[in-house]
């Protein structure tokens, strides 16, 4: 009898441990992991290309004019759209790639064993799938969305720390914003090279 208490409490203990662990890592409103998660895996994937070289590119995305549709609808519908900005970036994202909410209407994203050409297309696929169709509130009119996207394809020479990746994908985020919004800048060491024109 000892035992099996013994074990049922040994059980328990570890599913408190997990589950406050996963609120460490997790943002509560979109269920993604969180800022703090994110800036572990980049310094980790970071490490891992130094080890085997492999490509590794970090995509930043920020929903455009998104105070707008809090100060018009509220934050209720505003919190609806980021729910719904999650699901259409999880979809458009493969099982390799990690998404995390970074904070406000910012999300961003490590793409593993990913070029500058394959960086590309999950960006403007990503891009694509969230502007696609207005957001769905019920009792409400439907919430047009479009997000900019910045993305940068680690290059270990420039970017010797992984804050270095991380700053050149938000500088290339900042040239979207600059552009007009609704586009994907992509950001060699810092450097912009390339940005695509808004669908429409």
């Amino acid at each position: 009898l000892l035992t099996t208490l013994f074990h049922v409490l040994l059980e328990d203990l570890r599913a408190r441990e997990a589950a406050l662990s996963a609120m460490t890592r997790t943002d509560p409103l979109t269920g993604l992991f969180n800022r703090r998660h994110f800036m572990e895996q980049l310094v980790r994937e970071h490490d891992r290309y130094a080890r085997y070289k492999r490509p590794l590119s970090c995509m930043m995305v920020d929903l455009d004019y998104f105070k707008r549709i809090n100060d018009e609808h509220g934050h209720a519908v505003g919190d609806m759209v980021l729910k719904e900005t999650t699901r259409r970036l999880q979809f458009a994202l493969r099982a390799t790639d990690m998404v995390a909410r970074l904070g406000g209407e910012e999300f961003g994203a490590l793409l593993p064993d990913t070029d500058l050409e394959g960086a590309q297309r999950v960006a403007e696929r990503c891009r694509e799938l969230v502007g696609a169709t207005p957001v769905d509130i019920v009792g409400r009119a439907s919430v047009a969305v479009t997000a900019s996207f910045g993305v940068a394809v680690l290059d270990i020479g420039s970017m010797p720390a992984p804050e270095d990746l991380l700053r050149a994908a938000d500088t290339a985020l900042y040239s979207s914003k600059g552009r007009g919004r609704n586009r994907v800048s992509i950001s060699d060491a810092g450097l912009d090279t390339f940005h695509s024109d808004p669908i429409g």
